[in-house]
């Protein structure tokens, strides 16, 4: 029984001891803080507050105690440090925590052209009367319709998309046949002008789809950079002896 008794003993110091060991797994900051730390809150207005935490984490003393914890649902950065260190951490949140700066509107304009082989009267805005004519000096078509027009703002460095119903006139015996356009525009940017004080726009992918009653189906895919407020024809697509013609243009608006 003595035996018995020695060794539990003996087993309740062991952990005794072992339990010692388990402060150290605690966090730093966890930890009591030194003598001179001092605390403060930070509201956070414009920018998310993980991403400060990140930026300000180097200003920190790193001392035993110190402590750098962010709350997005109370937008506030709380910071436990020393004095100097709270300083410091205040100035960056000041010159960090600003504003974005408003990115600018890209206003898009896509024309559908129907082009005819047979001779008639070219039925297309005037605006667009440049391009009809330098189609008709590079293409075998003969007339020249405008079958859908759409205007679209997009935000810089988003996508935009949209369908329509068109009317495409007969080629024989008078009449129109139904048909339906749907495009695709993939990530609008504002790049770098190479040279000239106009900005120049970008378009990842543009898809311009074009489908006719009795004349089947066509696409234009493509990326292309145009500068602001320029006209760029993109592309054909054949519609048995017609021609989907498809022109882009871009301007910059600001919010």
């Amino acid at each position: 029984m003595a035996t018995r008794r020695w060794a539990t003993a003996a087993f309740v110091g062991i952990v005794a001891i072992v339990g010692l060991g388990a402060p150290r797994h605690l966090r730093a900051d966890d930890a009591p803080p030194a003598a001179g730390m001092r605390a403060k809150v930070f509201p956070i207005k414009h920018r998310s507050t993980d991403s400060l935490v990140h930026a300000l984490k180097p200003l920190t003393s790193g001392a035993a105690g110190a402590m750098l914890r962010e709350s997005d649902n109370l937008r506030t950065v709380t910071v436990r440090d020393f004095p100097e260190n709270l300083a410091a951490i205040e100035q960056a949140i000041r010159r960090l925590d600003v504003p974005r700066a408003a990115k600018p509107d890209i206003e898009l304009n896509l024309r559908i052209l129907v082009a005819s082989p047979e001779a008639g009267p070219n039925n297309t805005p005037p605006d667009l009367a440049d391009v009809v004519r330098q189609l008709g000096r590079t293409l075998a078509y003969r007339s020249y319709v405008q079958v859908a027009a759409v205007t679209q703002r997009v935000r810089e460095g988003s996508d935009a998309g949209g369908k329509g119903e068109v009317t495409l006139p007969e080629t024989e015996g008078g009449g129109s046949r139904e048909g339906s356009f749907q495009f695709d525009v993939d990530d609008v940017e504002l790049v770098e002008a190479q040279s000239g004080p106009k900005k120049r726009i970008s378009i990842d992918r543009l898809r311009v789809r074009l489908k006719a009653h009795r004349l089947g189906e066509t696409e234009v895919k493509t990326g292309l950079t145009l500068r602001d407020g320029e006209k760029v024809v993109v592309g054909t697509g054949a519609l048995k002896s017609r021609a989907m013609i498809v022109v882009v243009s871009a301007s910059v608006r600001q919010p």
